[in-house]
């Protein structure tokens, strides 16, 4: 036992004696780490956190299609005056399925119950021309544009007019509290009139000031109408044309366009680049009437041919009588038949029985204003009816426009006075011209003529028969 103790004595000394040392000695280097230890086993897994603020609202989608409740209600107009913007509007009825509503002023010029009969056509306000029903049944259109606004302001009129109403623009929509957006406006050509200074009095060298002076005119009208629904301008009768020089105007809005026939005829006539810019910015569309009816089906082009009176049950015994070609003498007013105060329409009639009675199956269509048949009313037509089957010249119906027979009869041969309707004539088919000369047509008609449109098959030129034919020095 007392050897043991002895040791642990010795050990304890021993232990204490290192312990001094140590703290007593320099320190040594810093050994090197140990290599790193195999990563433990995963925890178990922890509780879901709280929920993050909310995200900024992404964008927003595309819209969707409109349903069948969506879509806006429209309703074509149809305002025309003149034969040839009257015929635009009959064809594109029959193109156009969508409810409509014509006031046309050529009262004769379609069956108005085959309209209806095969067409969207609600109803047609007719009136006599040059009578008092005009300033009525501009009223009453004008009356049922504004209900059928005031029943669905969301609605969409497309009005279809001749180049001369343009100002149906302001009195029918605006001044009428019918906005731009429910409105577009397609300008139909009158024809002759298109290229003449009243719808276009822009061709000479200082047209640009002319054409903006207009304009600034015709944006203030349009101004105080959208602004305060009111206008000066004249709405008893829905054919006054007193702003018919702004129809290239109006056609440079987004929701207006213009129908011609020979828009290019019209380009090359400015003189005034500022005013050929100008022309350029409107909406002008190259269509014809021959263009609208090849777009019809067999089955729309037979009941347009019944609208517009083309019975073939009458006109093909008619034009197929016999070998002779048929040749059609068109007439005009009174006053285009005059010279200084003298009626020279018989002188002119001996001279075309003269030239072309032997070879031809000779007819006479005459304006649908001015039958033959329309006495006494106008003195210078008393007997003309008789004098006509005289000379065996047929008297074709004078309300059926002479551009509808060209369409459904092409082998006619025509000539007669200065009108639109040589503006739809085939090559090859024009005979000749009343007219001191051809410098003296309705413009575009002396453009087509030096372009060699009215020669006929063996290239020469129609003949001219003067108006005063007859006329003593």
């Amino acid at each position: 036992m007392k050897n043991v103790r002895s040791f642990l004595s010795v050990c304890a000394a021993f232990f204490l004696f290192v312990t001094i040392c140590a703290a007593c000695g320099t320190q040594g280097e810093q050994g090197h780490p140990g290599q790193s230890g195999q990563p433990g086993q995963s925890g178990e897994q922890g509780q879901p956190g709280e929920p993050g603020q909310p995200g900024q609202p992404g964008q927003p989608g595309q819209p969707g299609q409109p349903g069948e409740s969506g879509k806006r209600n429209q309703y074509n107009l149809y305002v025309t005056s003149g034969s040839l913007p009257t015929l635009y509007a009959g064809l594109n009825v029959f193109l156009d399925s969508t409810e409509s509503y014509m006031l046309y002023e050529r009262a004769g010029t379609f069956d108005n119950a085959e309209l209806i009969k095969n067409t969207n056509v609600q109803n047609i306000y007719k009136y006599p021309f040059g009578t008092v029903e005009t300033a009525n049944e501009s009223a009453t259109f004008r009356a049922k544009v504004k209900e059928l606004y005031e029943k669905d302001n969301s609605a969409l009129f497309n009005l279809f007019c001749d180049d001369l109403r343009v100002q149906l623009e302001i009195t029918l929509f605006l001044a009428q509290g019918i906005p731009e957006d429910n409105y577009t406006m397609t300008l139909l050509t009158d024809g002759t009139g298109t290229y003449g200074a009243t719808v276009f009095p822009y061709k000479g060298a200082n047209a640009y000031n002319t054409f903006m002076n207009n304009k600034a005119v015709y944006d203030g009208h349009y101004v105080t109408a959208a602004e305060k629904g009111t206008t000066t301008l004249s709405s008893a009768s829905i054919f006054d044309y007193a702003m018919a020089a702004n129809a290239v105007c109006a056609a440079q809005k987004q929701n207006v366009r213009y129908w011609m026939q020979y828009p290019e005829l019209l380009e090359t006539s400015i003189q005034d680049k500022l005013m050929k810019d100008e022309f350029g910015y409107a909406n002008i569309e190259k269509m014809t009437p021959t263009m609208l009816i090849n777009r019809l089906s067999p089955a729309k082009k037979a009941q347009f041919a019944r609208a517009a009176k083309m019975d073939p049950a009458i006109y093909d015994p008619l034009f197929h009588k016999n070998e002779k070609p048929d040749l059609v003498i068109t007439g005009t007013s009174p006053a285009g038949e005059t010279v200084d105060g003298v009626n020279y329409f018989e002188n002119v009639l001996e001279r075309i029985v003269e030239l072309y009675g032997d070879d031809y199956n000779l007819f006479f269509k005459a304006h649908p204003v001015w039958p033959p048949e329309q006495v006494p009313e106008i003195p210078e037509l008393v007997g003309r009816k008789a004098l006509l089957e005289s000379k065996n010249v047929t008297i074709l119906p004078s309300t059926t426009p002479m551009e509808v027979m060209m369409w459904f009869y092409p082998h006619l041969n025509v000539g007669g006075y200065n009108s639109s309707l040589y503006m739809n004539v085939a090559k090859y088919r024009t005979q000749f011209f009343i007219i001191a000369s051809p410098v003296n047509l309705s413009a575009p008609l002396p453009d087509l003529y030096n372009i060699g449109h009215f020669q006929l098959a063996d290239g020469t030129d129609p003949i001219v028969i003067p108006i005063n034919y007859g006329a003593t020095a």
